[in-house]
């Protein structure tokens, strides 16, 4: 069946020529009286006009709708060479009813003036879908939204795409924007069957991009990586492959994964952005992402729910440049070796020697890319691993480069995980796959993979008693791994209890450790569960439990610290936090008082940094707030208790030493 129609201005209802208009599958251009004509498509279910609109419904309509009226206005966004669009995902809307996330993303709109926001999908479910489109849209945020599908949102009764195209829109579509050319294309599955087949839209880009993007760079949006070669771009079409670097690729961007990530593959940017209203399953921070085309140059950056204040009187500050995610900072001979990371293009990140005495930086590595989770040392050889699984030895006295290599991780995700030494070896990768490399020269001792996915900011911890590896990870649970080999020793997955991102502790061969609104005991020896307390609180949070004698102090996503005993887990004392400025913890929102760090213990002091933005000092016995003291942002590591003070390291890089408890001045 064959489409005819015209697109007319909105305001001054004159025609628009060279207007592209698909059904999905075929492609028109308007004449000079804004007319089209498409030849029909046996799967199509929409009609669009491939043009950045003000409005959210005004650049399509279903077949149906179009049938009964086949004139669109629209009203064309005007942009410059130089602008700015928005990018979030991932906000799963379904049974929640809290909306300040959409508040701040006005805010962020109103200060930056995006020419568009894309959103990635996953919305979710058919509460979502529904509800989704009237909380955020041009009206409620300030500028046009635009949607992908993703793999939650295939909610419709005859095919998947149905309710969301109903309100949505296409689920692949394309506009311009000053000098870019952008396509928007859908995961290939979702949670009911789809109404397409895989080559549909691979088919309907070839085409666009062989009439629409005319040598511009182009610019992906989807839920998902590229799903035939996520590093070298190239999808496979029935009769020839479509390599979408020779197109112009210049960013691939998406969710799915609830992970801030930005990865320059060969000159094209693989970008993830995480949810903008709790933490990533990863415990990614709260955010939305910024991306700038300023004189042809490309840039992106991250943009968070707060804005660094004024911190109290410190004996010396560092600026570093980065963020300190859930690196902790190391002590190395009265100095501190401090490892940054960086989510954003180009990145500025790296790892640094910094004075003990005074807070000069010593000596500074600069990554290709963040270090997001706990160095290691050996002697003078400091091992880290940057997010996408280069391992470095360095010399920490003077920085020197000893050696480096590459894991090759199966997905283009960040690893969110640490080192690991044992008496040989270095143990690095993510939860998935794990890499043993000798510590002195780096060479490969061994490779495994684990049944389970998710990265997890966690620690992993060598239980030298019984010569294992504990590996914990989001969702799947707790692993004990041999050393020698990687093979598993007992994995412990029993539902309700999700292990998420705590880091275990290991005493005298029990377990500790916490996960959604649980906490655990377990035996090291084989993983079986002890003892499990419900809590009415989340824990999903990186930082371990520590013992002093028979109390566990747990930090936590919603209620500060808690006091709980050894024996039966039972909470006894609460040490509040202010409320969170920044969110981490996975799948919480509203309002929280994040730790995301262990407490650390002196004397009767109870000392731990917050999301809040405050280094706290509790007497740990009473529960008496001693201390509160301003660091000026979220801190997400440990503070470090050294001879002469407190180091707190917050999320913006900054390093700064405080006084003692009782030598505050």
């Amino acid at each position: 069946m064959a489409y005819q129609g015209k697109v007319l201005h909105a305001l001054t209802k004159k025609p628009l020529a060279g207007i592209p208009v698909s059904d999905g599958r075929n492609i028109a251009l308007t004449d000079g009286n804004g007319q089209f004509s498409l030849e029909g498509w046996e799967r199509a279910h929409i009609i669009h006009v491939d043009l950045l609109t003000r409005g959210q419904r005004d650049w399509f309509r279903t077949i149906p709708e179009f049938l009964q009226n086949p004139i669109f206005f629209v009203d064309p966004v005007e942009t410059s060479s130089d602008f700015c669009f928005f990018h979030t995902s991932d906000t799963e809307i379904e049974n929640r009813r809290d909306t300040e996330w959409v508040d701040r993303l006005r805010e962020q709109v109103l200060r930056h003036k995006p020419s568009f926001f894309m959103h990635t999908g996953d919305l979710c479910r058919d509460e979502g879908v529904r509800r989704h489109h009237i909380l955020m849209n041009e009206n409620t945020i300030g500028c046009p939204v635009r949607y992908a599908i993703g793999n939650h949102d295939f909610v419709g009764e005859e095919y998947g795409e149905q309710r969301f195209e109903q309100d949505y829109g296409p689920t692949w579509y394309s506009f311009d924007c000053g000098s870019l050319h952008f396509a928007v294309l859908q995961i290939p599955y979702g949670d009911r069957p789809s109404g397409y087949m895989p080559q549909d839209q691979w088919l309907w880009l070839r085409e666009d991009l062989k009439q629409n993007c005319r040598g511009k760079e182009l610019v992906i949006f989807c839920h998902t990586i590229c799903r035939d070669d996520e590093l070298g771009f190239t999808v496979s079409i029935e009769d020839a492959p479509l390599s979408l670097r020779e197109e112009g690729l210049r960013a691939w961007i998406f969710g799915h994964y609830h992970a801030h990530l930005c990865h320059d593959s060969e000159g094209i940017l693989n970008i993830s952005t995480a949810r903008p209203d709790s933490g990533g399953i990863d415990s990614s921070p709260s955010g939305i992402r910024k991306y700038s085309i300023i004189n042809g140059q490309h840039t992106t950056e991250l943009l968070y729910s707060f804005t660094p204040s004024k911190a109290d009187l410190s004996l010396w500050r560092t600026e570093l440049p980065g963020q300190v995610e859930f690196s902790t900072p190391l002590p190395y001979g009265g100095d501190l070796l401090v490892a940054t990371a960086n989510d954003g293009f180009p990145k500025r990140c790296g790892i640094f020697r910094i004075s003990g005495i005074n807070g000069r930086i010593l000596w500074s590595f600069l990554t290709p890319d963040g270090i997001r989770n706990d160095m290691a040392l050996a002697a003078d050889c400091l091992y880290a691993q940057d997010d996408f699984g280069t391992l470095y030895c360095l010399s920490a006295e003077t920085g020197e480069l000893f050696w480096s290599v590459r894991s090759p991780l199966r997905k283009i995700a960040h690893t969110g995980s640490g080192v690991l030494l044992t008496e040989d070896q270095v143990i690095v990768g993510k939860p998935c796959q794990l890499y043993a490399y000798h510590k002195e020269t780096g060479a490969l001792l061994w490779y495994a993979e684990l049944p389970v996915s998710e990265n997890t900011p966690a620690r992993w911890l060598w239980d030298q008693e019984r010569n294992q590896l504990l590996i914990s990870a989001h969702w799947r649970g707790l692993i004990a791994i041999d050393p020698h080999n990687g093979s598993i020793r007992w994995q412990q997955c029993e539902q309700p209890v999700w292990f998420r991102s705590s880091t275990p502790l290991l005493v005298d061969g029990i377990i500790y450790t916490a996960g959604n609104r649980t906490l655990i005991k377990l035996s090291a020896e084989n993983g079986e569960i002890l003892l499990t307390r419900s809590v009415p609180f989340g824990v999903d949070v990186s930082g371990s439990p520590v013992r002093d004698g028979s109390t566990l102090y747990y930090p936590t996503a919603t209620q500060g610290v808690i006091a709980a005993t050894i024996d039966t887990l039972e909470p006894q004392r609460f040490f509040p936090t202010g409320i969170n400025t920044l969110s981490t913890a996975p799948y919480v929102h509203g309002t929280m008082q994040t730790v995301e760090g262990a407490v650390q213990i002196l004397g009767k002091h109870l000392i731990f940094t917050a999301l809040d933005g405050y280094l706290y000092d509790y007497d740990k016995d009473t529960g008496k707030l001693l201390q509160k003291t301003a660091v000026g942002a979220p801190c997400l590591v440990s503070p470090l208790i050294v001879q002469d003070g407190i180091i707190v390291a917050d999320f913006c890089g900054r390093v700064q030493k405080f006084p003692l408890p009782g030598e505050q001045k």
